[in-house]
């Protein structure tokens, strides 16, 4: 049973493959090592064994070394019950883009960046040819993944930018203890390699949060909660989930 990454780098090294055993997840060979991705099977079943939880992007390379470690899967406030008891240490801006894990390909030695499915589609190519042209220091220490949100028109979501294109900083996690570096740490960093941080604001409790969401312009997707005990949980607002609600259905309509 898959209970902590450690599991999962002891496997990879043993050459295991069937980690659909173990949850609703594609593990694919990117070239220096493996990329896991939960699928849409682990959203409908919504169980979310570890394995799918941690499964959201993570690169383990083929000697079982963390390549990269982005966020785990992380829910909306209230979202099946699920909430904390744990006080709020900052809210930060819910960047409307693709995040992105920035790490140090083992191959080439250079930084690149890869979205949650792949190290190599639309997003991460961007991502990485803006980090390589207009940030001097993008990987701090080796050892770190950097998290951001890649934010450019052609890869629109709801939220409109104005025609700005950016990457947007969110977190620099520990590979191997998983710790995510505290606010006043993160915002050293961003000033030491360039990358924006996302907008960040004062903690406020939950039920506050959720009080501004009817408020919110489609314009603005909503807030992560950074909570004390590292977890982290989104509040979005209303006009942009009635937004998304439409997409969707346009989309469903098309290939319907």
């Amino acid at each position: 049973m898959i209970q902590t990454i450690e599991d999962i780098q002891r496997l990879v090294k043993t050459g295991f493959t069937n980690w659909k055993e173990h949850g609703a997840v594609s593990v694919n060979d990117v070239g220096f090592g493996y990329q896991f991705n939960y699928t849409p099977l682990a959203v409908y079943r919504n169980e979310w064994t570890p394995l799918e939880t941690m499964s959201r992007g993570l690169i383990i390379g083929y000697d079982g070394a963390i390549i990269a470690r982005p966020f785990d899967k992380f829910f909306n406030w209230g979202e099946h019950g699920r909430t904390t008891e744990s006080p709020v240490s900052y809210v930060m801006e819910k960047v409307d883009g693709s995040m992105g894990s920035v790490f140090l390909n083992p191959q080439t030695k250079k930084p690149q960046v890869a979205t949650r499915g792949s190290v190599d589609n639309e997003q991460s190519r961007w991502a990485t040819e803006r980090l390589r042209l207009h940030h001097v220091k993008p990987l701090l220490v080796q050892g770190f993944t950097l998290i951001v949100e890649i934010v450019y028109p052609e890869n629109r979501i709801v939220v409109d930018y104005d025609g700005r294109e950016y990457l947007a900083l969110l977190a620099i996690r520990h590979n191997k203890t998983g710790r995510f570096l505290p606010l006043r740490k993160l915002e050293i960093c961003s000033l030491a390699c360039g990358i924006p941080l996302a907008e960040t604001y004062e903690a406020k409790e939950p039920a506050q949060l959720v009080e501004l969401l009817p408020a919110l312009s489609v314009n603005e997707e909503g807030f992560v909660a950074v909570f004390e005990s590292g977890e982290r949980f989104k509040f979005k607002g209303d006009a942009y989930k009635q937004a998304v609600r439409i997409l969707r259905k346009t989309e469903e309509a098309r290939e319907g």
